[in-house]
């Protein structure tokens, strides 16, 4: 199957194509050249009397031969290689072109006239070649604009040829045989190119060849019958044709008669007429995309009819008369090339030569009865060839009604290209999957009102969709939606309907039609995809057709979606609205909902892989937020400090001065600072200068920091004095002191940061501002993870991996600009990158700073004043707020998540009561950008409710993010509530570990799927569950034990719900290892914990020893809140270590 193209430019760059094209142009004009000199000798030569039936006898020899001949042309063209008919036709043209020179040569008019109707034959064995050989050298995707192209260089060709012999006889005069001579160039030039057609094989036709003509047009147009679509695409192009005809002779009275003109003035008219239909046929190719759209027939007929009635009115200027000859031929090519396409479409493999020659016969037949059609307007009805335009207007008015009336299919078409040509730009990814014949039941997820008319525009078959009933029966819906077939179903329906109306889908899809169902059963108000209902599988017992799973991306944001909370009455974003349609490969009809809802979702990870024609890096995106916003608030901090977005992009751009000239070659530049408005400003400002930031943990080791500084190679670290002296680290030599740089900065400095930001248009400030090299899959950032469990890691991600992150959680969590954040988690904390410095920047909200996350009064403080509408955090630092903050301090929070640790039950709970908001968990890690899944508010309503928060889950994963579940020990995929390895696939994977190829190896499946080493649960609804990580199990005599489950029943049996315990596993001679837990004072006895312990349903394997129980002062935590395995598992294994020494002393 040949590969599709991309736009004209594509086509013509495929040779196959191009000499196809150049061959028949050359053919083309030839055919008119020679015509037009035989006009002249015929004028030349004969006398008075001859001349008046010489000139139509001369077009009745090139027309005739379609009648007579086409039955033996489709025959041969069906037998034969179609490229060697091509080719032995245009060798064939050659030794005509010598033969007509002699005749003209000799002056003998019959020989003339008789090679003319051996030119006709010509042509007519030709042409169901040239035109079955397309779809058979090109994917039908490319068959619209191929026929646009065609039609254009025939009619192109069609102008040039006359005018080509009316410059060339008057040169001649004497010699009137050098013109047509210089046509054996022309056919020798043809045939050379044709060579370069691509070579296509015979269709493999075997019948008996049938000589008898009419006989064989009558068995070939009573199967054209038998396939209604094919009949009446045949009988359109008839009626083009007979109108064309029309159209053609009626200017050679419209001219004289009516504007006075010349016969140079007819020809003008005449290549107008023909010039628009080729430009017409080109912008039909153009308009029609990837498919063959025959919603642009009633719009082409609307035109005739419409340009017609304008040359009515048009006959007192000839300039009007010239325009409206040419919007009549762009309209008579915008209907012709959908028919041209489909019929080549249509055709069997071994009938297309036979059908595209049975069209031809009607087709000239229709030619010869436009022309009687005009003689009895002409004549016996004495029309004026004014009134003959406005009887063929209303005429094409009339035709159009009836295609509307007929072809219901031709009315949605009409309706879903204007839609989709007018408020949408549609891409189409996948439509190869969609089957060209035969049934198919198209699974999709439901965004909008809108999504039928989306999903019906990327395909040129139609599709019947399930609809809810209440809308199905709704005034003003219900016309339409019985016009597209719809079968209506509903909840509220008796069990007798809801079957009734399965089996119309299962019996639409038995005979062979596409039927389309949205499996969530209403529109998403979360803006995450829903869990699937079962329906369509009842559907398709029984049936041996497939699954396609679609998604409909960038939806979400439309007027017609919920975004912004409200159907319709809203600003639409932008005009026309992108929209990227993605069609998967097919599943089998035994898929079950949670297989299809699968695949749905990783086609929407896909989806935001490629949302390159809206995407941008970083700085840009801040950039033209910046410039939108320009006097809103976007951020301040704790210390006072407050900025508009015109003021945080002019403190960005002052940074990237800075940058610029202090730290010319560097690629990574290093950052030592506690979030604030200078950390977020100097961030922007590395970005805005092509570098990357690299935003260091000061609250690791010393070991760890030069760890991070030595594999990035840092020579700048930005840092604070303040900083460094109140976390006790070192100054080191590369260090640069904020404090210095603000006094560096002259207020010269910061007019040549305002003036251009604020003055120059956006185009020319973007050109300036941001290097060429920075593209979407950049190095955005180098993130360490936090080593919690091992060595830090140097996370890569690029401006896609973060941008496509920040996408995900403006859908899920409905960001709106009168929002705020509290933006408490470090810059070199994955979330506190993506969500407390990129997010609102982007947004286009604000951003509260604050650099410490345990500092609960003064957060609550900063949360009244700012009114804080999200807050995000970690469970350590939420009972901090529970504890320490005033219930009204967080009385404006809208959405409240905590992520980086499992949330535990009674923190929700507590967190609830104390503040009268719902807690709610977020999942992710610094691989992924960070952020996996999160639980937001369930939306409800007179007739939904949507769950977006399951109690002990993170969430839905976001949108754009795929997630499965496999086996630790195979790999194999999981069905829903079974327990395995979470993997995660997106466009927010990282690009991979810095220096470490084999690790990222090692993390990052060959298909993409990022391994989490998180165990978890993937549910019907979608909802996700982490039950431990795979580092936090102990293989204890033989059995795998989860540290997690363990903490959970101690906690549980010690009344506690602040987190006081940690387990983890030391290695044991006998069993391979055993528990440790780690304790802050506990308020009873290890004796009275353990007792209670064993009266809980916990095997006895998980229940800890008494002497493996060690008191600390407090849980070791990392700078982001989360516990540092590391340091518990260091502290287990010496304390370990040390109380068997302290015990051996003891002994006697």
């Amino acid at each position: 199957m040949p590969h599709p193209t991309r736009g004209y430019s594509g086509l013509l760059h495929k040779r196959g194509f191009t000499s196809l094209l150049a061959a028949q142009a050359l053919s083309v004009f030839n055919d008119n050249a020679y015509k037009t000199i035989l006009i002249f000798c015929v004028l030349t030569h004969a006398s008075r009397a001859d001349l008046a039936w010489m000139v139509p006898a001369g077009s009745g020899l090139l027309v005739m031969p379609y009648v007579l001949f086409s039955s033996y042309a489709g025959q041969i063209a069906d037998r034969v290689s179609k490229r060697s008919i091509i080719i032995t036709m245009k060798a064939l043209e050659i030794a005509l072109m010598a033969a007509a020179t002699l005749a003209v040569f000799s002056a003998q008019i019959p020989l003339m006239l008789g090679l003319l109707f051996l030119e006709g034959i010509h042509s007519c064995f030709l042409a169901p070649a040239k035109e079955g050989i397309l779809p058979e050298m090109l994917a039908d995707e490319d068959l619209s604009r191929a026929n646009g192209l065609l039609q254009l260089t025939i009619y192109s060709m069609i102008v040039a040829g006359p005018a080509a012999a009316g410059f060339l006889v008057p040169v001649f005069r004497g010699e009137p045989y050098l013109p047509v001579a210089c046509l054996i160039g022309t056919a020798l030039l043809s045939f050379i190119i044709s060579l370069g057609i691509t070579r296509v094989p015979a269709s493999g036709y075997r019948e008996k060849f049938h000589w008898n003509a009419p006989g064989e047009f009558l068995r070939d147009f009573r199967g054209i019958r038998s396939d209604r679509a094919l009949f009446l695409t045949v009988l359109g192009i008839a009626y083009f044709w007979m109108l064309g005809s029309v159209y053609l002779m009626n200017v050679y009275r419209y001219g004289p008669d009516l504007l006075h003109l010349d016969e140079h003035g007819v020809t003008y008219l005449n290549a107008c007429l023909s010039l628009g239909i080729g430009l017409g046929a080109a912008l039909a190719g153009r308009l029609s995309g990837d498919q063959v759209e025959l919603g642009l027939v009633p719009l082409g007929s609307i035109g005739l009819g419409i340009f017609a009635v304008e040359l009515f009115f048009a006959h007192h200027s000839f300039r009007l008369a010239l325009g409206a000859h040419a919007l009549l031929g762009v309209a008579g090519g915008i209907f012709i090339v959908p028919l041209e396409a489909f019929l080549q479409q249509r055709a069997g493999e071994q009938s297309k030569g036979r059908v595209i020659a049975s069209s031809n016969v009607l087709t000239f037949t229709a030619v010869f009865l436009g022309s009687g059609i005009l003689w009895l307007l002409s004549g016996p009805l004495r029309l004026r060839p004014d009134q003959v335009l406005l009887t063929m207007g209303v005429l094409s008015f009339g035709a159009t009604a009836y295609i509307l009336t007929i072809l219901p299919d031709f009315m949605v078409r009409l309706c879903l290209w204007l839609l989709t040509h007018t408020f949408y730009r549609i891409e189409v990814r996948g439509a190869e999957n969609l089957p060209r014949r035969g049934g198919a039941l198209l699974v999709c997820n439901h965004v909008s009102f809108v999504d039928p008319f989306l999903i019906g525009a990327c395909t040129q078959r139609f599709i019947r969709f399930l609809m809810y009933r209440p809308f199905y029966q709704a005034s003003g819906i219900h016309g339409f939606a019985k016009l597209m077939g719809a079968i209506p179903v509903s909840d509220g329906d008796s069990p007798q309907r809801i079957a009734a109306s399965l089996e119309e889908a299962q019996a639409r899809l038995r005979e062979g039609e596409l039927v389309c169902i949205f499996a969530e059963g209403s529109i998403t108000r979360t803006g995450n995809l829903l869990r699937f209902r079962r329906g369509f599988e009842r559907i398709m017992r029984g049936l041996d057709v497939p699954i396609l799973p679609i998604h409909l991306d960038r939806v979400w944001g439309s007027i017609f979606s919920y975004e912004r909370g409200r159907f319709f009455f809203k600003w639409p974003r932008r005009i026309p609205y992108p929209v990227t349609l993605h069609v998967g490969a097919a599943l089998p009809s035994q898929a079950t909902a949670f297989d299809v809802r699968q695949a749905v979702m990783e086609l929407g990870a896909e989806a935001f892989a490629h949302r390159d024609a809206t995407q941008r890096p970083l700085p840009q995106l801040f950039f033209e937020t910046a410039r939108r916003n320009w006097r809103r608030f976007a951020m301040a901090d704790s210390s006072g400090r407050i900025l508009t977005f015109g003021r945080a992009l002019v403190g960005s751009l002052l940074f990237r001065q800075l940058i610029r000239r202090r730290c010319e070659n560097e690629r990574m530049i290093g950052v030592l600072l506690p979030p604030s408005v200078p950390a977020a400003l100097l961030n922007m400002g590395i970005s805005f200068s092509g570098g990357v930031p690299v935003n260091l943990n000061y609250t690791a080791s010393a070991d760890a920091i030069d760890v991070a500084i030595a594999r990035c190679g840092l020579k700048t670290i930005f840092t604070s004095g303040r900083v460094l002296e109140k976390l006790s680290l070192p100054c080191r030599s590369q260090m640069v002191m904020m404090e210095d740089v603000a006094r560096s900065f002259s207020k010269a400095d910061r007019i040549r940061a305002l003036l251009p930001a604020r003055l120059l248009p956006r185009f020319v400030l973007q050109r300036w501002l941001f290097p060429a090299s920075v593209k979407l899959d950049s190095l955005a950032t180098v993130i360490f993870s936090s080593g919690s469990t091992g060595i830090p890691r140097g996370v890569m991600l690029s401006h896609r991996n973060i941008v496509s992150n920040i996408e995900g959680i403006q859908q899920a969590i409905k960001i709106d600009r009168k929002d705020c954040l509290l933006g408490i988690l470090p810059f070199f904390h994955s979330f506190g990158f993506t969500a407390g410095l990129w997010l609102p920047a982007i947004s286009g909200f604000g951003v509260i700073y604050h650099t410490n996350p345990l500092d609960a009064r003064k957060i609550g403080e900063l949360c009244r004043t700012y009114q804080v509408t999200i807050l995000i955090s970690t469970p350590t630092f939420a009972w901090e707020y529970v504890r320490r903050c005033a219930a009204e301090d967080f009385r404006s929070v809208r959405l409240a998540v905590v992520g980086a640790e499992k949330m535990k039950p009674e923190l929700m709970q507590a967190f609830g009561e104390k503040f009268g908001i719902d807690l709610f968990e977020g999942y992710g890690c610094t691989e992924l950008s960070p952020v996996v899944a999160v639980g937001v508010p369930n939306s409800s309503g007179p007739r939904h409710r949507q769950s977006g928060n399951k109690a002990g889950t993170v969430g839905h994963s976001l949108p754009g993010v795929a997630v499965r579940v496999v086996s630790v020990e195979d790999g194999a995929t999981l069905r829903p509530d079974q327990e395995g390895m979470l993997q995660v696939k997106g466009p927010n994977v990282m690009m991979g570990y810095l220096g470490d190829p084999e690790k990222t190896r090692e993390v990052i499946t060959p298909e993409g799927w990022y391994v989490t080493g998180d165990i978890a649960r993937l549910d019907t609804d979608g909802f996700i569950t982490i039950t431990d990580r795979v580092s936090r199990f102990s293989k204890i005599a033989g059995e795998m034990v989860p540290h997690l489950k363990v903490e959970d029943a101690l906690h549980h049996a010690l009344g506690c719900s602040v987190p006081t315990m940690v387990v983890t596993g030391v290695p044991d001679e006998r069993k391979g290892e055993r528990l440790v837990v780690l304790h802050t004072p506990l308020n009873v006895s290890v004796d009275e914990l353990l007792s209670r312990l064993r009266e809980t349903p916990i095997p006895k394997l998980w229940v800890p020893r008494k002497d493996n129980f060690f008191e600390i002062d407090a849980l070791p935590a990392l700078g982001s809140g989360k516990l540092d395995l590391r340091r518990v598992k260091e502290l287990a294994l010496s304390l370990s270590v040390k109380r068997p020494r302290e015990a051996l002393a003891l002994e006697p």
